[in-house]
């Protein structure tokens, strides 16, 4: 907490893992930390960010541990759909040059994400 404001925002240096297979978004905090420790065998409590997307790809669903309590981002695009590369060896490469509306993600198995 600094000059009375509660920061809730991951560090730049956090590992960053991407469920690349759609989920049911009426899941919740305790829904996709069970996802994340059963489906993709991680620790949801590890500040580890999770990027969790919808079916139709205009949503997103950010869990994240920050020391005190899961914390849970939501980004919903209203005209146009996030931008999904495809996942080669395992690895997606996130970009820093990407729009910041156009989050790289894909469709597959789960990913460690590589910032370039």
């Amino acid at each position: 907490m600094r000059s009375g404001v509660l920061v809730m925002i991951p560090s730049h240096t956090v590992p960053i893992l991407v469920a690349t297979q759609p989920v049911d978004f009426r899941k919740g905090h305790d829904g996709l930390a069970a996802q994340v420790a059963s489906v993709l065998k991680e620790d949801p409590f590890t500040g580890t960010v999770f990027l969790f997307r919808a079916k139709r790809a205009d949503r997103l669903k950010i869990p994240f541990w920050d020391g005190s309590g899961l914390v849970m981002a939501y980004k919903r695009l209203e005209e146009t759909t996030f931008t999904w590369p495809v996942v080669r060896d395992g690895v997606m490469t996130l970009n820093r040059r990407s729009p910041r509306r156009s989050l790289p993600v894909s469709t597959g198995a789960k990913s460690r994400c590589e910032q370039a």
